[in-house]
Formats: C-alpha cells, sequence, structure tokens
C-alpha cells in the first residue's frame, strides 16, 4: 500500500461546552490521553519531543502533533498502523457571540496491515466514540 492510500478516512462532530482553548489543551496534553482514550495504555514524552505510546498494552509506537490549519494532527505510528488524526475547532453556527461552546470535527484516517484487521465497520465509528469521551470531560 503506497503511503498516500488509507484504508479507511472516517469523520464525526460534536459540539463541545468549551472553548476551542480548553479542548486544545486537552487534546495535546499527551502523557493524559490514556485517562480519556482507553487505546492508549500509557504515553510519555522522548527527548526529540515526540512520545511514546503504548496501545492496548501490546504495541509500542510514536506519537507526534503535526500543525493543522483549524486546529492540530495527531500522527500515530505503531507495528503495522499509521493513523492520522485531525481535531477541528470552529465556532457552531447557533452559538451566541459570548458561548464557550466549540464545533469539534474529528477526522481519523488509518493505514496499514492493523488497519485492514480492524475493519470498516469498526474504523467508522472510533470518530464518534472519541468525541463522546472528548466532550464528557467538559460536562
Amino acid at each position: 500500500m503506497s503511503d498516500t492510500t488509507w484504508f479507511s478516512d472516517e469523520s464525526a462532530s460534536v459540539i463541545v461546552d468549551a472553548s476551542p482553548a480548553d479542548i486544545l489543551a486537552v487534546v495535546t496534553n499527551a502523557p493524559q490521553l490514556p485517562a480519556w482514550n482507553p487505546a492508549f495504555s500509557s504515553v510519555s514524552r522522548k527527548d526529540t519531543g515526540s512520545f511514546t505510546v503504548v496501545v492496548r498494552g501490546l504495541l509500542r509506537g510514536t506519537l507526534q502533533y503535526l500543525d493543522h490549519p483549524a486546529g492540530v494532527t495527531m500522527s500515530i505510528t505503531v507495528p503495522g498502523l499509521t493513523e492520522h488524526s485531525n481535531w477541528e475547532f470552529s465556532t457552531p453556527p447557533t452559538a451566541s457571540p459570548h458561548s464557550a461552546k466549540t464545533l469539534v470535527t474529528h477526522r481519523v484516517r488509518q493505514r496499514g496491515p492493523l488497519a485492514a484487521a480492524i475493519g470498516t465497520q469498526e474504523a467508522r465509528r472510533v470518530p464518534a466514540k472519541r468525541l463522546s469521551r472528548l466532550a464528557a470531560l467538559f460536562g
């Protein structure tokens, strides 16, 4: 599979009762990801600025944060899987000017043999599951 071919490309959106800055602070606090994303067993900082991740207690890999025009992208690589997860933040169309609500869109693209094993049906659920857990952190 070439580097430009994604096995899955799924997204979901939810309105979160928090500011974009507050949500970004949670998403980019890598060592705390396991507290709300159970796929991560542990996350620790490397000397290079990236992070070592352990996924499901089995797979060791790397997490890096990349700039994204409307938020942030997490690039996760473990044996058999590469995932790019975009987190985009915008003002909901129905929000008042002084509202602390944010429309969060989470796009997950995966490739590799493990992505094929996960399958498209489960891959479709991933963005909504993560958004639900993230939103729950803010009540």
